[in-house]
């Protein structure tokens, strides 16, 4: 009697570590689809500014729809002075300047992967040039619209990458929740689905997989009573 209690409540205990677990990965997986959207955030933000920086270079009359304040600043103050005092330097000075802040912005991309600080500093940028894009807000009215809309959505998708790293490293406390997550395909629909994990695998079990395995064994016992017979 003792026996068969302690066996079920074994069981129960394991079968409450495969939910506790289950549920672990797939907010882990949650968790690391938004990582995925913050970083699609900050590569467009990045990749659409150099590209407006590289069209203002060439001065191409092309209705743009996003632009970067922060990066051509310099180089739209260095335009202006040149024009106006008919100095080439300053265009010069003006367009290294934006280079160099647009290969800052590609720095500040990579590094956010692995840093907090580069990713803060990245997001303050961001929000920099939303503010800039309000403050000369200009020209036409549709762009300028897709353009904010455009700025709005990196600040919401980055903003909220901070806390998900942190929820994410309280996950990975548990090096087989680390294993199976950080490993995962993110488009897995079988992970998606909720299926319960084998808590000393590193790898996804389901009861069909259970049942499959006891009728195994079971023919391989009818085989060996055959060959004995």
């Amino acid at each position: 009697m003792a026996e068969g209690y302690d066996n079920e409540r074994l069981a129960e205990e394991e079968k409450a570590m495969r939910e506790e677990r289950t549920e672990k990965i797939k907010k882990g997986m949650q968790l690391r689809r938004k990582m995925r959207k913050g970083n699609q955030a900050l590569f467009t933000f990045v990749l659409m500014g150099i590209a407006y920086l590289v069209l203002s270079l060439l001065r191409v009359d092309l209705n743009f729809p996003f632009s970067a304040p922060s990066i051509v600043a310099p180089l739209l103050a260095g335009q202006a002075a040149y024009e106006a005092q008919g100095l080439l330097l300053y265009y010069i000075l003006g367009a290294a300047v934006s280079l160099v802040l647009a290969g800052v912005y590609v720095w500040l991309y990579y590094a956010a992967k692995k840093k907090d600080a580069q990713l803060y500093v990245l997001i303050c940028l961001a929000l920099a040039d939303t503010f800039l894009l309000f403050l000369f807000f200009s020209g036409d009215v549709i762009l300028r619209l897709f353009d904010v809309a455009l700025h709005l959505w990196v600040l919401w998708a980055a903003s909220a990458m901070p806390k998900t790293k942190r929820a994410l490293e309280r996950l990975y406390e548990d090096p087989y929740i680390r294993e199976v997550v950080s490993e995962a395909d993110l488009d897995d629909v079988y992970l998606q689905a909720g299926v319960e994990f084998d808590p000393n695998a590193g790898k996804p079990n389901d009861d069909d997989d259970d049942d499959d395995d006891e009728e195994e064994e079971e023919e391989e016992e009818e085989e060996e009573e055959d060959g004995e017979d």
